[in-house]
């Protein structure tokens, strides 16, 4: 059966906002109308009788119009038809109600961002997204005294948005809606900003602020890290605040034997010092495009056990098959405090292949132990070309090592096959020269890794 509707009045606004009603004298049948909520709806000219049934609700449709884009709160909504146009705001709740008279196709604009909207009859609700186009940015920050705190998002001078960091991890996100650069600003403290720039809609980038530059020495190991992220990103040069020669004191736990190794090491604390920068490739560039490290990373003196470089008495296969390689880039690098272990990366040294070979052999590594030449020294049967001299080992002292930070000067190995004979090492002497010695003889161990 249709719904009768009575006295239905027809509501025109002319040019100066007032309202013309027609009211038809006959009953309108087969038609059937729905009232819309006109709750915190924007009308034209105050003008709320456009469209009404006999008990004077309107009929007018209402477009109920919303955006997942916090930076769209308080910006002004526009919305064209064909014969009138209206505008309305976007609330706390991302939302904004604007009342449209005609049966039309209608423009939804917003900072100009834009979607339309076919409305096909009157009395209805119609929900609205506008789609919006923007860039994911991750924000964090390595300072923990800054979680929980509120920072300012601004372009061009001005807030756009207010975010809290994650109390626990020191994050959020924001949604960039231009291109551009922007600025962080701590809340609590309008020094503390950081520049980043979106270059593109429609991506996700990272942005970390909040930086502790804190020495080698002192610094907790979080923030260790997070220099060493911002390094690799770029935003920093590590050389402006470490220098060769600082050292850090670090807790290694236990190591156990492994194929070819017999010995075992207690946890202990060792000094890594700083031995060089830029000295080794990277086997993958960082993030800012860098192909060599910061800094060479190794313990200034021996672990506190002696260990042969195989059980096996050869150098066959020269460092690259060597168990003493396996054992640095699995057993030692496990020994290192996980909070610490993300500075180091891997990368390319060289040795001979052993076996009397003079060919060298590129191997991949997070560990290694130094080759004769890095140390500074020469043998004459060593390979040409394994490597060149660190930094650190430039003094002579430097290359005499402890069996741990207080014991006596003991002889260590190094990673260099020797050529007169298939079973043979180079090592340095508890005076600092070289030599070599059978791989089954157990000497000092002292790896490096690089940042």
């Amino acid at each position: 059966m249709a719904t009768n509707v009575y006295s239905a009045q027809i509501g025109l606004v002319n040019a100066r906002g007032d309202v013309n009603i027609i009211y038809p004298k006959t009953l309108a049948t087969n038609v059937s109308y729905t009232n819309a909520d006109m709750t915190g709806v924007t009308t034209v000219g105050g003008a709320l009788d456009w469209l009404k049934d006999n008990s004077g609700g309107s009929t007018g449709s209402v477009l109920v119009i919303t955006t997942s884009t916090e930076w769209f709160i308080g910006r002004t909504v526009t919305v064209t038809g064909t014969y009138e146009s209206y505008t309305g705001t976007f609330d706390l709740n991302s939302e904004c109600k604007i009342n449209v008279q005609y049966i039309d196709t209608y423009e939804i604009e917003c900072e100009g961002y834009t979607t339309t909207i076919n409305v096909a009859a009157i009395g209805m609700v119609y929900n609205v997204t506008l789609n919006e186009s923007y860039t994911t940015v991750n924000i964090s920050t390595p300072n923990s005294n800054y979680y929980g705190e509120s920072i300012n998002i601004k372009f061009d001078g001005s807030t756009v948005s207010t975010l809290t960091l994650d109390s626990q991890t020191g994050t959020c996100e924001f949604k960039a809606t231009e291109t551009g650069t922007y600025t962080i600003e701590l809340a609590s403290d309008h020094s503390v900003t950081k520049d980043f720039t979106v270059a593109e809609m429609d991506t996700t980038i990272s942005v970390s602020f909040g930086l502790n530059l804190v020495s080698w020495a002192s610094g907790s190991d979080a923030d260790i890290v997070a220099m060493v992220q911002a390094a690799d990103n770029g935003d920093i040069n590590l050389s402006d605040y470490w220098a060769v020669g600082d050292t850090r004191t670090v807790h290694l736990s236990a190591m156990s034997t492994s194929t070819g190794i017999d010995e075992t090491h207690v946890a202990q604390d060792v000094e890594l010092v700083l031995m060089d920068t830029n000295h080794f490739t990277l086997n993958t560039p960082t993030a800012s495009g860098r192909t060599t490290c910061s800094f060479v990373i190794g313990l200034k003196d021996s672990l506190l056990e002696k260990g042969k470089m195989n059980t096996s008495n050869t150098n066959n296969g020269g460092w690259d098959q060597s168990p003493r390689r396996n054992w640095c880039n699995t057993v030692f690098k496990n020994a290192i405090p996980a909070t610490l272990l993300p500075i180091f990366k891997q990368f390319k040294v060289k040795a001979s292949a052993g076996n009397q070979s003079t060919s060298l052999v590129e191997s991949i590594d997070w560990f290694s132990l130094p080759c004769i030449s890095e140390v500074g020294l020469t043998h004459q049967y060593a390979v040409a070309g394994e490597g060149t001299t660190m930094q650190w080992y430039n003094t002579s002292s430097n290359r005499i090592k402890k069996l741990g930070s207080s014991g006596s000067a003991n002889i260590w190995w190094t990673r260099s096959p020797i050529t007169y004979a298939a079973n043979t090492f180079c090592r340095v002497g508890t005076d600092g020269t070289a030599g070599g010695s059978t791989a089954s003889y157990a000497f000092g161990l002292s790896p490096f890794g690089v940042v």
